[in-house]
């Protein structure tokens, strides 16, 4: 597992240095490299990058075409096969998920063989009808790489309430703020989160 770029110790393993690598050829000039917040490597089957957004959904190019044709440059001719060519030539820079589709590129450099990989977006309920979809046409038909997009709230209701363990986790979510208001949407009419 890393988390933003860094691995999480949990046992040796050898992911850090193939990620720095990669980003290294992708991204060799950039004193900010990317750093996607989470991503797990399951032995024998791949790599699972998240992008956990919290008070946005995604960022866009807004009107600055000029970095769209630099993003072309960097990602898409260094992954041939990944992207559809002609639909990110034609892409209006103010909607271009630009963050989210960068992570696919690096994942997809990750990969090893046969090694299958999968960006997720991350956000809350809130903003879900912006990322639904997000990778659309811009991925090849046969990309080595799939998307997905979950919420927030679909976490917290994935955390059985049964298990103890999890307590604190699902007491963090419930509690947590964003802009002096409730993060996420959770029924409230549960009442707390160990009622549920």
């Amino acid at each position: 597992m890393l988390l933003w770029g860094r691995r999480i110790n949990i046992k040796d393993t050898a992911d850090t240095p193939v990620l720095q690598q990669t980003l290294d050829r992708l991204e060799p000039e950039h004193t900010q490299q990317t750093e996607p917040d989470v991503i797990l490597r399951v032995a024998g089957w791949g790599w699972i990058f998240i992008e956990a957004k919290l008070s946005s959904p995604t960022s866009t190019y807004a009107d600055k075409r000029e970095k769209l044709k630099s993003w072309i440059e960097r990602y898409a001719d260094a992954s041939p096969g990944l992207f559809a060519s002609a639909v990110l030539q034609a892409a209006d820079a103010s909607r271009f998920p630009e963050q989210l589709l960068r992570n696919v590129a690096v994942a997809n450099a990750v990969r090893d063989g046969d090694e299958r990989a999968v960006v997720v977006a991350l956000v809350r309920e809130q903003y879900a009808e912006a990322v639904n979809g997000w990778a659309g046409t811009y991925l090849a038909p046969d990309a080595p790489v799939s998307t997905r997009s979950a919420t927030w709230e679909q976490l917290y209701d994935a955390l059985p309430a049964t298990d103890a363990r999890l307590a604190t986790l699902r007491d963090y979510m419930w509690n947590k703020s964003a802009g002096l208001r409730p993060a996420f949407r959770l029924d409230q009419a549960s009442g707390s989160p160990q009622a549920r």
